[in-house]
């Protein structure tokens, strides 16, 4: 029997968040990071698919880029931020640095047919 091979990815999930949040601030850290990379994953090409500004960690604003979808980052951070829990700016860059990215496009490697949201600063 011959198959007729996997259906086209449409990248990271979109409308609302249907992960429970989680409850500690090391778990949220580690959530956010999982889904950051989950909402990275883009279907089309040159789509605008990537528009949801977002930080590149759960507890500092320093580096923004754009994902497919906020639904659960935002809720993440939110709860990070009203728990009072650390700032994870060190592991990032420093201040003087900071950047926010302006645009994005769903970009795809030769090595992969999944598209990934590429942040332009």
């Amino acid at each position: 029997m011959i198959g007729s091979g996997g259906a086209t990815g449409t990248g990271g999930r979109s409308g609302s968040c249907s992960v429970k949040i989680p409850a500690t601030c090391a778990e949220l850290d580690s959530a956010y990071d999982t889904e950051l990379k989950a909402q990275l994953m883009c279907g089309t090409l040159g789509l605008t698919q990537c528009g949801k500004l977002v930080t590149s960690t759960i507890g500092c604003d320093c580096v923004k880029g754009f994902v497919v979808d906020d639904a659960c980052l935002a809720p993440m951070q939110k709860k990070y931020l009203d728990m009072g829990c650390p700032s994870t700016c060190t592991r990032t860059l420093p201040a003087q640095t900071c950047m926010t990215a302006k645009s994005a496009k769903c970009m795809t490697s030769l090595s992969s047919l999944q598209g990934m949201c590429v942040s332009s600063y």
